[in-house]
């Protein structure tokens, strides 16, 4: 004889059945999460999806919630020698000293469901990838990913869609008009705005260009003509005009003619405005 249940015991074990089925399709039968202070990631995983944490705070007993920041392996963002950006560690810890449990992730389009996994439960995630060519990452993956992380619950900084529109560097001439921008700052995304453009922005006085991709001064290039007394003096710059050329990454000086280095440039235009490919060109300003 089966025995009836009353009303809250019925709902607390349809409760528990449902969570036990939501978990199951998030982790898969059999399979254990990830988690590197736990013990219980093999090396595998554990290089996979987090690497080298040297530095990491221990992370507090009764935390106030749970942090994932994502970064990638490689990039023009990292210090030779380490894995994570340099910040990124300094940021964990200064969360975790806040009180939440917060964890440095590495997202490859591989880790994609090993990630989903370890996001169970989290309360938010930090994205941290820079607008660059990574191995085994691609980028409507990547921001697939953090759209099922919000429909899991996990609070964005930022959202994809904001990432889209803020993230590259064309932001400086959609912010132009504002107060905080600067009125003089255009974007190319073709060769023939680019060419027809700069010669006429270069003529009124010194320019920065600066690519899309990268955040330590890699493909920015402050720009001036080595005779200063031609600036102003024409609307547009002939091509063989010659410029002094000092790249942000490094200060290094080149020379080129005004041909070359329009030619130079369009490197950083390849595969069009959906790849990335795009030249900010604005007027320099002296510290």
């Amino acid at each position: 004889m089966v025995q009836a249940c009353n009303s809250w015991m019925c709902g607390a074990a349809m409760a528990l059945n449902i969570t036990a089925s939501l978990l199951s399709a998030l982790t898969g039968p059999g399979e254990e999460v990830c988690r590197p202070y736990e013990g219980s990631c093999s090396s595998a995983d554990h290089h996979l999806l987090f690497g080298n944490m040297t530095g990491l705070r221990m992370q507090p007993l009764e935390p106030k919630g749970r942090i994932i920041v994502f970064g990638a392996r490689g990039g023009d963002d990292k210090v030779p020698g380490q894995e994570h950006r340099g910040d990124t560690i300094p940021l964990c810890n200064s969360v975790i000293e806040l009180g939440w449990e917060c964890v440095p992730v590495f997202y490859s389009d591989t880790a994609y469901g090993k990630i989903k996994q370890f996001a169970h439960g989290a309360d938010g995630y930090i994205s941290r990838i820079n607008p660059d060519v990574y191995d085994d990452v691609t980028t409507s993956k990547y921001e697939h990913l953090l759209l099922e992380l919000i429909g899991m619950g996990l609070a964005p900084m930022a959202h994809p869609e904001l990432m889209k529109r803020f993230g590259a560097k064309d932001a400086l001439a959609k912010i132009a008009p504002l107060r905080t921008g600067l009125p003089d700052t255009y974007a190319y995304y073709d060769v023939q705005t680019w060419r027809e453009s700069f010669p006429t922005t270069l003529a009124q006085g010194p320019r920065v260009v600066k690519q899309n991709r990268g955040s330590q001064g890699e493909g920015i290039w402050i720009c001036r003509l080595k005779n200063e007394s031609l600036y102003r003096e024409t609307a547009v710059l002939p091509g063989a005009t010659e410029l002094v050329l000092m790249e942000a990454v490094d200060n290094h000086e080149e020379r080129m003619t005004l041909d070359q280095f329009l030619a130079f440039a369009e490197q950083y235009l390849e595969g069009g405005e959906e790849a990335g490919g795009q030249l900010i060109d604005q007027a320099f300003m002296p510290r």
